[in-house]
């Protein structure tokens, strides 16, 4: 499954039509932690939840709200729970994916 074309290899796009990297530090976390390429792309896509971070960067995830949505949409259940239990943070000003991480749902406050 992939929602991004394989000439982009390396790049995310989020629902606004921006085209972030995925850092060499993302795709390294990203391993570390089991986070499959297919996830990062359903999250960079879907993503309807922003928080700031400190530096300038952003959390994005997907709320249980769109997971509803995408699901009724036709997208796998399974998949996108995947993706509900993961935060990519991103850098606006460099438009660069520094870190993913895997979420328990519970809320996390993100510091520097």
């Amino acid at each position: 499954m992939s929602y991004i074309s394989s000439d982009v290899a390396g790049q995310a796009y989020l629902t606004s039509g921006i085209v972030f990297d995925l850092s060499e530090h993302a795709k390294v976390r990203a391993q570390q932690r089991g986070v499959s390429r297919d996830t990062i792309e359903l999250v960079s896509r879907f993503a309807d939840r922003r928080t700031r971070v400190p530096g300038g960067a952003v959390a994005l995830s997907i709320s249980a709200k769109a997971r509803e949505k995408w699901v009724r949409g036709g997208l796998s259940a399974t998949e996108i729970d995947r993706a509900c239990r993961c935060v990519m943070i991103a850098d606006l000003s460099t438009r660069s994916i520094i870190t993913v991480e895997k979420s328990d749902g519970r809320r996390r406050r993100f510091r520097r």
